[in-house]
């Protein structure tokens, strides 16, 4: 859960101490206050900057938080710096630092999960949710999302993921084997191949080491904490205006969505057509929109 910048303006970026950790968060526009979660785990401000960039026309400020142990914000690995209750404790932060009283929430993937959790934890702090993509509020649908994107696969890319895994490959240069074998995995993640073709070739190995990191996401996926994590109970007390927007084609499939907008009281659930994982890369001009209609 994934990706670049194309080519998004640069945003300006500062930082704010968290735990003795400088937790760093980027800022483009101007306007009332949109904070955007990335997901993976482990994904940073680089995946969300294409959004931002989409949004320029919309008069919002953007917020993007690369939380403890991401990208900017480098932190040991520990539980100390890693769960999610850490990544509230670094969206508060940010919010504090900019004086904010209410900002519109919105996350990606992973950063649908955490935009929920937060909101629930602080609703007060929440004018709107919006959930891109998300994930459910527990972690269940692991054991069949991987199966979904595997099975989307083109024997070509199969083959270029197992000599990417081959321990030669890796032994040769573990770093070009793993930027390889995820990008080729990222197009399982598209509608349209030749987009997620277009896409990949995009990112260079700095691109990818500088929006993602592994290190991050095994160490939070793999702890007790993400495999008890469930929030289903607590979306009822979401009271704030809340949009779900979600790829047809997603490898996450309708099942999320449709129930997120169940338990959500009140939310709005908007599908997009021949879209996969990532709106603003295969529909944009349709996610503006989406959102427009929404947030105007």
């Amino acid at each position: 859960m994934l990706f670049h910048a194309g080519n998004a303006s640069q945003p300006r970026h500062d930082s704010v101490q968290v735990h003795g950790v400088w937790v760093h968060y980027f800022v483009a526009g101007i306007g009332a206050p949109i904070v955007h979660l990335p997901g993976g785990p482990g994904m940073s401000h680089v995946t969300l900057l294409p959004l931002v960039d989409l949004m320029a026309p919309l008069p919002y400020q953007n917020i993007i938080i690369d939380f403890r142990g991401v990208g900017a914000s480098q932190a040991p690995l520990t539980a100390e710096h890693i769960g999610y209750d850490n990544i509230v404790e670094d969206i508060e932060a940010v919010r504090s630092k900019l004086h904010i009283k209410k900002w519109i929430v919105s996350g990606h993937s992973a950063g649908g999960q955490f935009a929920m959790y937060y909101t629930v934890k602080h609703p007060a702090a929440v004018e709107k949710l919006i959930l891109i993509s998300s994930v459910d509020a527990d972690n269940a649908f692991q054991s069949y999302f991987v199966h979904n994107v595997s099975s989307r696969l083109t024997p070509e890319a199969r083959a270029q993921m197992a000599k990417y895994r081959q321990p030669d490959e890796v032994k040769k240069d573990s770093m070009q084997a793993e930027c390889e074998g995820m990008k080729t995995l990222f197009t399982a993640y598209f509608y349209d191949y030749k987009k997620a073709k277009a896409f990949i070739d995009t990112i260079s190995q700095a691109t990818y080491f500088a929006m993602n990191s592994t290190p991050y996401f095994n160490a939070f996926t793999y702890s007790e904490e993400y495999t008890r994590f469930n929030i289903n109970r607590q979306l009822k007390n979401i009271k704030v205006p809340t949009l779900i927007i979600e790829g047809r084609q997603d490898p996450l499939g309708a099942e999320i969505p449709i129930r997120l907008q169940e338990r959500i009281p009140g939310a709005r659930l908007r599908f997009i057509d021949e879209c996969g994982h990532l709106p603003w890369v295969e529909q944009p001009k349709t996610l503006l929109n989406i959102l427009a209609a929404f947030l105007l």
